[in-house]
């Protein structure tokens, strides 16, 4: 499969596969769009089946009260003390290119930052396209999301096993589909295992 989920297991650092988590919540639908018509105050948008809008019916962060200074990355540290907290979701979103002959959801199931899930770039994208990691439509995106146990209220920790490669790419379509609290670990799994 292209989504491996797991449950947070106790201890610090260690990095095996664990069971799958019980139940998932849906991420919050965006209120209003920014392409109302008339005199340019927001209307509301139907969201599709699935709870996300379509990207172009986001709203932006700063019209949704987010700040605009909000963290775009945390540290190692700060995620050793909060691994347990019941609201934190990380992803590994690592991904190789093909002439690397290297296989991340492999690499992910053998070692991985406890209570991380597994996110394919190559598997969630858009099928009506022959380029490589477009943005998925967002029913397919929700759907993922909720496989891997994210929804409102959790905060997810992104990282990839080079530090920063594809965990920027994932950041990204989290915030194109409206969600927030989303942060790229700094240093990724390299600076975790040190």
């Amino acid at each position: 499969g292209h989504i491996t989920t797991c449950t947070r297991p106790t201890g610090t650092r260690a990095r095996a596969p664990t069971a799958t988590p019980p139940g998932s919540l849906l991420l919050a639908p965006t209120p209003t769009s920014p392409h109302s018509t008339g005199t340019g105050s927001a209307a509301p948008t139907a969201t599709p089946p699935g709870g996300l809008p379509s990207p172009r019916n986001c709203t932006s962060l700063r019209s949704r009260g987010t700040r605009s200074d909000a963290p775009t990355a945390t540290s190692t540290d700060w995620l050793e003390e909060h691994l347990e907290a019941p609201d934190i979701r990380i992803i590994d979103s690592s991904w190789h290119f093909p002439h690397e002959k290297r296989n991340a959801e492999q690499e992910f199931m053998e070692s991985h930052i406890p209570g991380a899930c597994f996110f394919d770039i190559d598997k969630i994208k858009d099928d009506q396209t022959d380029l490589p990691h477009m943005l998925p439509p967002s029913e397919m995106f929700n759907s993922t999301m909720r496989k891997l146990g994210v929804g409102d209220g959790h905060r997810v920790v992104i990282y990839d096993g080079f530090g920063m490669r594809s965990a920027a790419r994932l950041w990204w379509m989290f915030k194109v589909f409206g969600y927030s609290d989303v942060v790229v670990l700094d240093g990724g799994f390299p600076k975790w295992v040190e």
